[in-house]
């Protein structure tokens, strides 16, 4: 089987790593770089996965590489400690380097580069999961190629009073210099409303999407189809260090509206290869657009987001703009005022939903005496532990109807943008308080749609607002 083939192969099979002969997976360019399609291995009542490295002063002799490794507790009826030395014996080869990492550090909770430090045994419930920091100093420059991860677990597990060696070799794929960023399609209005999407990208293969633009159009129903016609244009690039076969009839994706109705794409457009398979060389990029008939306008201003999927691998989401009606185009949104909202109004609604942090809940969202638009959540500590308010790594953006994504201006304030925080507010378990957040940038000519919560870009929560 010829190399492209075979990487064709795995991506659609999600099979790109075996435990008895494991090879790097493809791996994002730097910053965290994400594992696909690793392995997850059986040590005892444990099941273990690598889902991501991060490579440190890539510049020096000395170059530290991160591991997180998501952790489950494979059983359905035991409860497992982790205690601190649970992982002592595992080691990083390295060249002629064997490096070891004294314990572990649980990553919930910390950010990128601050992993904490360890404290107490950790029980995991029958199900429960959890990731895992590793952290290896090595010498020489930063590898390459892939490193082997000899990962054990203490104490030996002793059957008929033999001692059984519970160990695996698991790949670690070695630092991947960054990439180059292909750049962002100009904005083609055409249709009822063209809109700028995200431009961040996604992973779901040995490729990373970024998608670009979407239109809301009206199509014909002649062909059995919905009215709603829509088109996504989208960037697709190679983030392996070998040539890869992108399958166009492997790329799926869906169109959800609020409701939870499902529009799929009849396929994907390419700019090359005419409907076959493309050959990407590494860091290779083209672009290409997908067509959904949703059943009407109404379904339009319903959509919600997009979802994509390659071959049998993970499902990957991006949410969508609003589909506005009346607009032209996406630079041509009618230059209405949107409606003022007293920054008092109270409009509590809906019920509390997870995060990576505490649970949240709408309490009141307007206009800000700071300019721009504020949104003031009612927080809820559920973790278990005293936890502090201004501690939060999630990132809050504010979705407004010119299809833009507004950030918080990183600011803490209490119960109104008027309300600075000076120090930490510390929230012990179970109890409530409320937070707000001020977005400056947001224009007075654009209504606030919806407030979406994210961990490492992945959406945790979304909030409809109040129009």
């Amino acid at each position: 089987m010829s190399l492209r083939n075979r990487t064709q192969f795995l991506m659609a099979t999600a099979l790109a790593l075996t435990c008895a002969a494991a090879h790097a997976s493809p791996a994002r360019a730097q910053e965290n770089q994400v594992v696909v399609d690793a392995p997850s291995v059986r040590i005892d009542k444990l099941a273990l996965r690598i889902h991501g490295v991060r490579y440190e002063n890539i510049n020096s002799n000395r170059p530290s590489v991160v591991i997180y490794v998501a952790v489950q507790n494979a059983t359905s009826v035991s409860t497992v400690l982790m205690a601190a030395n649970l992982f002592d014996e595992s080691v990083l080869l390295h060249g002629s380097g064997n490096y070891g990492a004294k314990g572990y550090t649980f990553a919930a909770g910390t950010a990128p580069g601050q992993e904490g430090t360890f404290t107490a045994g950790k029980v995991l419930k029958p199900g429960q999961n959890t990731t895992l920091v590793f952290r290896y100093q090595l010498e020489g420059p930063v590898p390459t190629a892939p490193l082997t991860w000899i990962v054990r677990e203490r104490p030996s597990i002793v059957k008929l009073l033999k001692e059984i060696s519970q160990e695996h070799r698991l790949s670690v794929p070695g630092y991947v210099p960054p990439m180059p960023t292909p750049p962002t399609v100009p904005l083609a209005p055409t249709g009822i409303q063209t809109l700028r999407m995200p431009a961040s990208f996604i992973q779901p293969g040995g490729f990373r999407l970024r998608t670009d633009q979407i239109t809301y159009g009206r199509g014909s129903t002649d062909n059995g189809r919905g009215s709603g016609l829509t088109v996504i244009n989208m960037t697709l690039q190679n983030t392996t260090n070998a040539p890869l076969d992108v399958n166009p009839n492997l790329l799926n994706s869906f169109v959800v509206e609020q409701d939870g109705r499902r529009s799929q794409s009849p396929g994907v457009s390419l700019d090359k290869g005419n409907g076959a398979s493309v050959t990407l060389a590494p860091r290779e990029w083209l672009s290409g657009h997908f067509t959904y008939y949703l059943e009407n306008q109404a379904a339009q201003r319903a959509a919600r987001r997009v979802e994509f999927k390659y071959g049998s691998g993970q499902t990957l989401t991006i949410d969508l703009p609003p589909f506005t009606a009346g607009a032209v185009s996406g630079q041509q949104v009618a230059a209405k005022a949107a409606p003022e909202i007293p920054a008092t109004a109270a409009v509590t609604t809906g019920d509390f939903q997870k995060t990576a942090y505490m649970d949240v809940k709408l309490d009141r969202a307007g206009r800000s005496k700071l300019g721009g638009a504020e949104v003031t959540l009612t927080l809820r500590n559920m973790i278990g532990r005293r936890l502090g308010m201004q501690n939060d790594w999630q990132t809050y953006s504010l979705l407004a109807s010119d299809g833009v994504e507004y950030r918080a201006d990183g600011n803490h304030y209490g119960t109104s943008g008027s309300d600075t925080l000076a120090s930490t507010v510390w929230l012990e378990n179970e109890n409530e308080a409320k937070r707000t957040w001020v977005f400056l940038k947001v224009p007075p000519t654009v209504t606030p749609v919806r407030l979406i919560v994210r961990e490492y870009g992945k959406e945790k929560a979304s909030i409809e607002l109040p129009r």
